[in-house]
């Protein structure tokens, strides 16, 4: 009923705005829409300078004004869930969806219905064609000649789509026709570094036409950096390939080649993005973490990027050899919970991990051989930052891969308190404390790696 009495309220404002002479253009998007199996009480809409949280009622349905500053490209989510939009000022949108069905269950109604309709489709035609991590595989562990026909042929589906959607804004066409080849020359991009040790598949002539294709884009387009993930990822990889060759050929590390080439980056917002990759190498395990710091704090323009990684560092400094560790209580895969202080009067080695890690589940086997051995002397524990929807799937790993060790879940995935504590930004990520809860190593060696096994022997574990 609210829903009527707004939409008649808002008919009606439109309806007296058109009766005078002099009307001015509707600045607003109306967007309603229902909501089958709803999982929360808000829809959100976000840009990068637009935010609005919108009621779902009662009846599973929601509308409201949307007062954007600009026409583009921004995201509805309901719950974990999202999906791209593109707003254009005084066109409504009309969306049915099934939460159960996301994205296969979007369908636009209303003025702006096209645009929308054509985005929801390319999300699922990209998705089919490679997604999963088993096409994804498959695609790049393809043979030159069928991997250019297999991108050709997506190229030209979206292309075709395009097409069929009757759009009428040639400016959106012009956009997205740019933004699939971005997506074609991203796919050759990942398949050159896929098979960068492998030059028997890679012949000469197909490896050069493909690099080709890949230096023929102007790296500095703003605008498309804001919007297109395979151009950020395309503007990062070349940008990255060139100061590795830098790094390499002045025998300077990389980070520091990385870094002074920033100051010829004509853009502040690629330049403080790219930022953003570096701060990966401010870690616990790595001595040059306050050189590295240090420059970033004197290049960057951004005061957001300042204060975090200002306390990221901040965080680090705390980790180093000595000082108390972080501590945690999680769930405990066996029956009830454990503490850092549970596991006291001995040395503990911690492995972060998640289900969907593939480099984690690699080094399962290492971990394993590693407990048969230093069981009496190590308590050894994986600490899961699955998300909590995934917590099925992470009893069904252990029991399927019969783990070991004290199995524990995080509370709160990534954003849990040991994981902030630790400033963990990848997975997976291993630790040792010894008997008194004091740090060893706060970015100790891998199951894998043989140094490890070194670490144990000067302990005299």
């Amino acid at each position: 009923m609210k829903t009527k009495i707004l939409y008649t309220l808002i008919t009606a404002f439109l309806l007296a705005s058109c009766s005078e002479e002099k009307t001015a253009p509707v600045e607003y998007v109306i967007f309603s829409g229902k909501v089958v199996h709803k999982n929360a009480d808000k829809l959100s809409v976000s840009g990068s300078d637009f935010s609005k949280k919108i009621n779902i009622l009662e009846d599973d349905t929601f509308m409201d004004t949307l007062d954007i500053t600009k026409n583009g490209y921004y995201r509805f989510s309901i719950g974990s869930e999202s999906s791209e939009i593109y707003l254009k000022k005084g066109e409504d949108l009309n969306l049915s969806i099934d939460t159960k069905e996301f994205d296969e269950s979007i369908r636009y109604t209303g003025k702006a219905a096209s645009m929308n309709s054509y985005l929801a489709t390319k999300y699922l035609v990209k998705e089919k064609f490679s997604e999963t991590t088993g096409k994804r595989d498959s695609l790049n562990k393809s043979v030159p000649k069928d991997f250019k026909q297999k991108i050709l042929s997506l190229k030209k589906d979206l292309s075709e789509l395009l097409t069929n959607s009757k759009i009428a804004d040639t400016n959106f066409i012009s956009e997205q026709l740019r933004y699939n080849h971005y997506d074609y020359l991203a796919y050759t991009n990942e398949y050159l570094n896929y098979n960068y040790f492998d030059s028997s598949k890679l012949d000469t002539i197909t490896s050069k036409s493909l690099k080709e294709e890949l230096t023929s884009i102007d790296l500095g387009n703003e605008s498309d950096y804001a919007i297109s993930n395979a151009y950020r990822f395309l503007v990062s990889s070349n940008y990255g390939r060139e100061k590795r060759e830098q790094s390499s050929k002045d025998s300077i590390p990389y980070y520091e080649a990385f870094i002074n080439g920033l100051s010829d980056v004509k853009s502040d917002y690629i330049r403080n993005s790219l930022m953003d990759e570096m701060t990966w190498y401010i870690s616990a395990g790595n001595p040059e973490s306050e050189k590295i710091y240090t420059s970033l704090m004197d290049k960057s323009t951004d005061t957001a990027f300042q204060r975090r990684i200002t306390e990221s560092f901040n965080k680090i400094k705390l980790l180093t050899k000595g000082n108390n560790s972080p501590t945690f209580d999680y769930e405990n895969y066996s029956g009830g919970s454990t503490s850092l202080a549970d596991l006291k009067d001995h040395y503990v080695y911690i492995d972060v991990w998640a289900t969907w890690c593939k480099p984690c589940i690699a080094e399962i086997p290492s971990l394993k051989k590693l407990e048969k051995e230093y069981d009496e002397k190590i308590k050894f524990v994986s600490i899961s930052v699955d998300n909590k929807k995934d917590h099925d799937a992470w009893k069904t790993m252990i029991k399927e891969k019969e783990l070991s060790g004290i199995q524990l879940f995080a509370d709160n995935s990534w954003s849990s308190k040991f994981v902030q504590d630790y400033d963990i930004k990848g997975i997976p990520r291993f630790i040792l404390i010894d008997k008194e809860g004091k740090i060893v190593n706060a970015d100790a060696p891998r199951p894998s790696d043989p140094r490890l096994v070194n670490l144990f022997k000067e302990l005299k574990l």
